[in-house]
């Protein structure tokens, strides 16, 4: 008796496990690899983001274009800060590995605006304070909400590098969110230095 039932029970387990190894390979048979596609613009910065393995033309133009018009979003709210705070001498500067650099005094933050962080590696953080060894810090402003498991990664990271998020999906806050992080970050007294917005 106790044959037939361990006989039983070997032959209700071939097919779940025939079931489970033809699930196995039909999934990644159809699963979409995906890659990194770097762009490089005629100064030598570089663009990189993730995409599928299997992305066109068309999609790969429609990425670029997102990420610059996020960039001159991005851009033009700093510049609206620096207006705001006009009797501070900050320089905005286009970074060769980064978006900008702010430069106030003696402390250099460098800004990194992504339009996705979905198409974005946790580990080109790195990169960036590797590539600006001149930054003391990045901010990190993104047109889309972080995912929890782009956080974790970032928290694998250096811990000796300071890094911040702006997370504003489709550019909703994004200037008073860019003007609170950096008042905080440059230790400014608001009503000392605001003029009429």
């Amino acid at each position: 008796m106790e044959e037939l039932l361990t006989l039983l029970a070997a032959g209700s387990l071939i097919p779940a496990i025939s079931f489970l190894v033809k699930k196995l390979i039909i999934d990644k048979a159809f699963e979409v690899m995906e890659g990194e596609i770097s762009i490089k613009d005629k100064n030598g910065k570089e663009l990189k983001f993730i995409a599928r393995s299997n992305i066109s033309n068309e999609d790969v133009k429609i990425i670029f274009e997102e990420e610059l018009n996020f960039e001159a979003e991005v851009r033009k709210n700093i510049n609206k800060f620096i207006n705001v705070h006009n009797k501070i001498n900050f320089e905005l500067s286009d970074g060769k590995y980064i978006d900008f650099l702010l430069s106030y005094d003696d402390k250099k933050i460098g800004i990194e605006a992504k339009s996705n962080a979905s198409r974005f590696k946790a580990k080109w953080i790195s990169d960036y304070f590797k590539e600006s060894s001149e930054i003391d810090e990045l901010i990190m402003i993104l047109d889309s909400k972080i995912p929890e498991s782009f956080l974790k990664e970032v928290a694998n990271l250096d811990s000796s590098k300071k890094v911040k998020f702006i997370s504003s999906p489709r550019g909703k806050g994004l200037a008073k969110s860019i003007s609170n992080v950096l008042e905080a970050d440059l230790g400014l007294n608001k009503a000392l230095h605001r003029t009429s917005r």
